[in-house]
């Protein structure tokens, strides 16, 4: 390589060493080579669909949070549609999020990044820490009462497990640890 033109840097090269770097961080691990071997690997056999991965969606939720020059919390199709291809994600993960939303027109794309977490996690917990970490914006892993409580109300309406004046009550409970 002899000047910078020839250097091709792949979209979600920076997502994925992003998320790498913050799960190094948050293991500690002894052995850095190794873990790092091991980290890949997994992500390379994972039976995630391709293109859906955390690092994917922590980028899509910055681009999103860009393109939401409003402020409404809300884009269209064509815009989602084009951010989710700069992050890498396939076309066909981008339709099987929209089945599981009912859209008509816009797109609540908090709901749309809370409903691909579901996707990716592997149970309810591990649910709750991706969306700690798609919706980290300061490396600490945490999030704002509210916030979490607004996209906890996505969940209740995908999953009928949840009782459904579970997520009032939670923003009840966020509520009042404003107020102490």
């Amino acid at each position: 390589i002899y000047c910078a033109e020839q250097i091709v840097i792949p979209p979600n090269l920076a997502d994925i060493l992003k998320a790498f770097t913050k799960e190094v961080i948050r293991q500690n691990p002894d052995n850095v080579i190794d873990f790092s071997s091991r980290y890949f690997a997994r992500l390379a056999q994972s039976d995630q669909p391709e293109g859906l991965h955390s690092a994917n969606l922590i980028a899509l939720r910055g681009k999103l949070a860009l393109a939401d020059l409003q402020q409404t919390g809300e884009v269209s199709y064509d815009v989602l549609s084009a951010l989710c291809d700069e992050v890498g994600m396939g076309q066909d993960d981008v339709e099987r999020m929209l089945k599981l939303g009912d859209w008509q027109g816009a797109i609540d794309w908090n709901e749309f990044l809370v409903l691909s977490c579901t996707l990716i996690a592997e149970n309810q917990t591990q649910l709750i820490r991706k969306l700690f970490e798609v919706y980290d914006s300061d490396g600490t892993q945490s999030m704002d009462p509210m916030k979490f409580a607004h996209l906890f109300g996505f969940l209740s309406k995908a999953d009928t497990d949840i009782p459904a004046d579970l997520p009032e009550r939670l923003a009840e409970h966020c509520r009042s640890l404003g107020s102490n």
